[in-house]
């Protein structure tokens, strides 16, 4: 399509849209990020009218999931802020709600952390987003000596559908439990834990 004489701007923005939108979902998260944000830096006063907001808001939310994919933490958090305030239907709170823990948490800001991923986990998907958030939360938990918390969110992270958690994260979720049970002072289950995150 790029090697058409394409003169509309709109459909020149569709196309790069489309273009980053692939880019990302193909795990290039910078490439795409930067693809994004020449997007709007281009189409300005396109993007801001009120007919185009629906667009505006999907390239600033995939942006944001993007630069948070690839841990730049700082960049994304006042995107995924912005995120809050979207209405279109093409938005995804719960990665918003998600994201926005994961930077909070890395901004050394955990209660704003543990909001977020509250608010992720109480939108009840069952997914894999769920679990991530739940294990993150248990850790921030963990860290603040919450055990029976941490515990808590670790266990219904487990008890979640069969095969939502990957194998990685269900082992960082057995070590976590068995750290947990030894502070707990259940060493018998600190030990099934370790056992099960050694065979995972």
């Amino acid at each position: 399509m790029r090697s058409l004489p394409v003169k509309d701007k709109f459909v020149r923005m569709i196309v790069d849209f489309g273009d980053a939108s692939m880019v990302t979902q193909m795990g290039k998260l910078e490439e795409g990020a930067l693809k994004f944000k020449r997007i709007l830096e281009e189409n300005q006063d396109q993007l801001a009218s009120p007919e185009l907001r629906y667009l505006y808001e999907d390239i600033q939310e995939r942006r944001a999931f993007a630069l948070a994919g690839i841990d730049r933490h700082a960049e994304a958090l006042p995107l995924l802020k912005e995120a809050l305030s979207f209405t279109t239907d093409r938005t995804d709170p719960q990665l918003v709600h998600f994201y926005l823990g994961v930077c909070y948490s890395s901004a050394s800001e955990p209660n704003l952390a543990k909001e977020e991923l509250l608010r992720a986990i109480g939108l009840g998907l069952s997914n894999q987003y769920e679990a991530s958030a739940r294990y993150r939360l248990a850790m921030l938990y963990f860290t603040s000596r919450a055990f029976a918390q941490s515990k808590l969110h670790l266990e219904a992270a487990l008890a979640l559908p069969e095969g939502i958690a990957d194998v990685e994260l269900r082992r960082f979720i057995y070590q976590g439990l068995s750290r947990t049970c030894h502070y707990l002072g259940e060493f018998q289950e600190e030990q099934k834990y370790l056992s099960l995150a050694k065979s995972s």
